[in-house]
């Protein structure tokens, strides 16, 4: 968990696939106890946030391209 996101991330991804490398940052990540379903559902209602996000930059690309 990032508090300063509020993102809860995979546990099987590694935090370098979240944060870009910078010399002076250093993630605050949090362990945060949640139950399964909980847990469950935050993890789709982001990744559901994301590819809603990465859609709108292909349109927004594509949209450029085209006029």
């Amino acid at each position: 968990y990032d508090p300063k996101t509020f993102i809860l991330h995979n546990p099987n991804s590694y935090v370098r696939d979240f944060y870009f490398f910078h010399r002076s940052f250093y993630p605050q990540l949090q362990l945060l106890r949640l139950d399964a379903e909980t847990a469950e559902q935050r993890i789709r209602e982001h990744s559901f946030h994301q590819k809603l996000i990465e859609t709108g930059k292909v349109l927004l690309t594509h949209s450029e391209f085209c006029n």
